[in-house]
């Protein structure tokens, strides 16, 4: 069988967005490849009109409930689609909730994963590719065989000659630091690679079979960070290809914090140490958690202004979090209530 690529991008509430990043993809030439666009099940008029772009600018649009996803689809529309060019097909899943960026991303990987495929990339719906970005990091993918996981060089996209990252460092005690960040473009190496330890899934291609998919314990992020780790345990290697270049609509500017980052605050704190609690040893963790604590004080105070009292809300809801040990759905929102 051919070395085919799926293209996973998903949407919630995000049409302008996607739809600009499903323009930049129309240059991507050289590889085989298909789209799947993942509607996790955004407001019905946002659907409305992702399906009324996809109908009318693919030659083939297949439309898809979660269901009909996760089992495979249907074997004659799939042989159509063969049969289509890869820039003329797209296909259209439709959640039936909003299930979270992995567990939305999954039930992709599922219907991959039933079609006997194993090569998918994970790509933000905020961003654009460089011409055949993704051909030449497909293409090393298929060349290097000695690596597991890949992601390029991704730029800001304003101002488009700022680096966001190419991939990460994941310290001893858990944190991740990113490789080029806020550096000129001119400091990066513009051909060759770097092995990584972190890779963002903000453009992530991997192989399926050897990786796994995405784990659906965390509601809100964690995901990559979780997935690099797993893979670092496994000597699964990573690797940034620095020719292959997208841009990410992110911004370096941070606001003051606001009650709802304080929530989101508190959640992520506490699954990053629920994750590291899964990959080190209980001594080695408990330090993390005493860095961590240190840490997020200092980040929130001089980074975003947050107040001692707000500093001390976080801390308290982390340790009921971990407790818990439940990061699901509701938990997240509960916690974005309270925080307030």
């Amino acid at each position: 069988m051919m070395e085919k690529l799926y293209i996973i991008i998903l949407n919630w509430n995000g049409y302008n967005y996607t739809k600009d990043c499903l323009i930049s993809l129309k240059n991507e030439v050289g590889i085989d490849y298909t789209i799947i666009l993942v509607d996790n099940h955004s407001e019905q008029n946002e659907y409305e009109l992702l399906k009324s772009y996809c109908q009318s600018h693919y030659l083939m649009c297949v439309c898809y409930d979660e269901q009909q996803a996760r089992n495979g689809g249907e074997v004659d529309t799939e042989r159509k689609l063969l049969s289509i060019d890869s820039q003329d097909k797209i296909v259209l899943i439709r959640n039936s909730d909003n299930l979270g960026f992995a567990a939305g991303n999954n039930v992709a990987l599922d219907y991959v994963e039933k079609l006997g495929y194993k090569y998918v990339l994970l790509l933000n719906n905020d961003t654009e590719i460089a011409e055949n970005a993704i051909s030449k990091l497909f293409s090393f993918a298929l060349e290097h065989s000695q690596f597991t996981a890949f992601v390029p060089q991704i730029r800001l996209f304003d101002p488009s000659n700022r680096i966001w990252n190419c991939g990460g460092k994941i310290t001893w005690y858990g944190a991740r630091f990113y490789y080029y960040s806020n550096e000129h473009i001119q400091n990066v190496p513009q051909t060759g690679y770097k092995e990584i330890d972190y890779a963002t899934g903000c453009a992530l291609l991997f192989d399926m079979n050897r990786t796994g998919k995405l784990t659906e314990r965390f509601f809100f992020g964690e995901e990559d960070f979780e997935f690099s780790l797993r893979l670092k345990k496994k000597s699964l290697k990573k690797v940034c290809l620095y020719s292959s270049v997208i841009y990410h609509k992110v911004s370096l500017s941070q606001n003051k914090i606001s009650n709802n980052n304080i929530g989101k605050a508190c959640y992520h704190y506490a699954i990053r140490l629920a994750d590291l609690k899964e990959y080190q040893n209980k001594l080695l963790w408990i330090v993390s958690v005493c860095i961590y604590s240190v840490f997020s004080v200092f980040t929130l105070k001089c980074n975003y202004g947050a107040s001692l009292m707000q500093c001390f809300t976080i801390q308290r809801e982390i340790f009921r979090l971990l407790k818990k040990n439940d990061f699901s759905k509701y938990i997240f929102l509960q916690t974005l209530k309270l925080c307030k």
